[in-house]
C-alpha cells in the first residue's frame, strides 16, 4: 500500500502544472485584501478568516481544484496504458482505488494548510490582524476537518475519473457538482456531499447561521454513502472491463 503511494508521488514530479495549482490559494487572501482594503481588523480577526477560508475557498474553490486534480491523476494512467499493465501485474483494484483517494487527501491538506499560512501572512502585514493561540488552534482544526470532508467528498468524481479516458466529462460534472453543492446548501445539506461537508465546517464558526439545524450524524452518512456507493460501482465497472 505504502509502495503504491510512494509511486503516486513519483507520477505528480513530471506535473509542473499540479505545483501551479497551488496558487490558487492565493487567491482568495488577495481579493480580500482588495475588498477590506485598509480598514483595521485587528478587534475582528474571525470576519477576515470567514472571507478568506470559509467561503468561496470552501465552496467551490477547492472543490473545482481537487475535481481537476482527481481526474489528471487518473487520466495519466491511461495515457501510460497502466491499467493494461495492471492486468499483468498482481495488484489490487481496493489498494489502487485507496492509494489514488491518499493523494488527494494529501494535495487537499497541503492546499488549506498554504491557503491558511497566507491568510495569516496576509491579515498580519496588511490588516494588523493579532493571532492567539485559541485563535491559530481554531485554524489548524478547521483544515484538518475541510481536508478530510473534501477529500472524501470528491470520491464521486475520482470515480467517474477511472471510467473515461478523457479530460472533458470528468472536468465538466465537477464544476456542476461544485455548484450544485453550494446550490443545495441553501436547500436541503443532507442530500449533497460538499452541502454536507460545508454544513459540518461552518457548524461552530462564529457569525455563520445555516437555514437548517446542522445534523452531524446525517451530514456523515450522507458524505458515506455517496463515497462508498461510487466506489462500488467504480470497482463492478473497472471489473467488468477485465481488471
Amino acid at each position: 500500500m505504502l509502495n503504491l503511494v510512494k509511486v503516486e508521488f513519483l507520477k505528480l514530479k513530471r506535473k509542473k502544472v499540479v505545483l501551479m495549482m497551488f496558487l490558487a490559494t492565493l487567491l482568495m487572501p488577495l481579493l480580500a485584501t482588495i475588498y477590506f482594503g485598509n480598514i483595521d481588523l485587528s478587534d475582528n480577526a474571525m470576519k477576515y478568516f470567514k472571507w478568506t477560508i470559509f467561503s468561496y475557498n470552501l465552496w467551490l474553490i477547492l472543490p473545482i481544484i481537487l475535481g481537476i486534480f482527481s481526474t489528471m491523476i487518473v487520466s495519466a494512467e491511461y495515457e501510460n496504458d497502466t491499467f493494461k499493465a495492471l492486468w499483468i501485474v498482481p495488484v489490487q483494484k481496493t489498494k489502487f482505488l485507496i492509494s489514488k483517494f491518499v493523494i488527494v487527501l494529501i494535495y487537499t491538506l497541503v492546499f488549506m494548510s498554504l491557503s491558511i499560512l497566507f491568510t495569516l501572512l496576509f491579515g498580519k502585514i496588511i490588516h494588523n490582524i493579532e493571532i492567539d493561540y485559541s485563535l491559530f488552534a481554531f485554524l489548524i482544526r478547521k483544515c484538518f476537518e475541510i481536508s478530510g470532508l473534501l477529500a472524501v467528498s470528491m470520491l464521486p468524481i475520482l470515480s467517474v475519473a477511472f471510467l473515461t479516458k478523457k479530460y472533458i466529462l470528468p472536468i465538466c460534472l465537477t464544476i456542476v457538482y461544485a455548484f450544485s453543492g453550494f446550490v443545495i446548501l441553501m436547500v436541503n445539506m443532507y442530500v449533497h456531499p460538499l452541502s454536507s461537508s460545508t454544513a459540518i465546517v461552518l457548524r461552530d464558526v462564529p457569525g455563520i447561521i445555516l437555514n437548517q439545524d446542522i445534523n452531524i450524524f446525517y451530514s456523515l452518512l450522507c458524505i458515506g454513502i455517496w463515497g462508498v456507493g461510487f466506489s462500488i460501482v467504480t470497482k463492478l465497472l473497472l471489473k467488468r472491463r477485465g481488471w
